[in-house]
C-alpha cells in the first residue's frame, strides 16, 4: 500500500486538509502544451486517493494509521447505501404517487 500523508493544500481559493499519495514528478505525466512546460518537470504531484484528483500540497505529514483497528459491526450505517435492483421502486408506484387520488373542487 502506498503510505498515506496529511496535506494542506489551496481549494477553491482556501486553504483545505486532505488524505492524499505522494505519485512522482510532472516529468512523468507533462506534456509540452501543459501551459507551464518546462518549469514543470521538477514539480511533485500528488493524488487524492478518494476521489483520483490531483493536488499540489504546501505542507504534509506522513499519516501513522493505528495497527488495532477494530472488525467493522454489521450494524454500522454506510455512507452510499447500495442499491440492487429489487430495492428501486416500480415505475407504476411513482406513476400512482403522483395522480391526484380524489377530485379536488375548488371555488372559483
Amino acid at each position: 500500500m502506498t503510505p498515506l500523508y496529511l496535506i494542506a493544500h489551496k481549494v477553491r481559493g482556501e486553504p483545505t486538509f486532505d488524505i492524499a499519495q505522494r505519485s512522482g514528478n510532472c516529468s512523468t505525466r507533462c506534456q509540452p502544451n501543459c501551459g507551464l512546460w518546462p518549469n514543470c518537470q521538477d514539480e511533485e504531484w500528488w493524488i487524492l486517493p478518494t476521489g483520483g484528483w490531483v493536488c499540489y500540497p504546501y505542507w504534509s505529514q506522513p499519516l501513522a494509521l493505528p495497527t488495532n483497528i477494530p472488525e467493522m459491526p454489521e450494524h454500522c450505517s454506510d455512507v452510499f447505501k447500495p442499491v440492487g435492483v429489487d430495492d428501486r421502486p416500480k415505475i407504476a408506484d411513482i406513476i400512482a404517487a403522483l395522480v391526484p387520488r380524489e377530485k379536488i373542487n375548488r371555488r372559483v
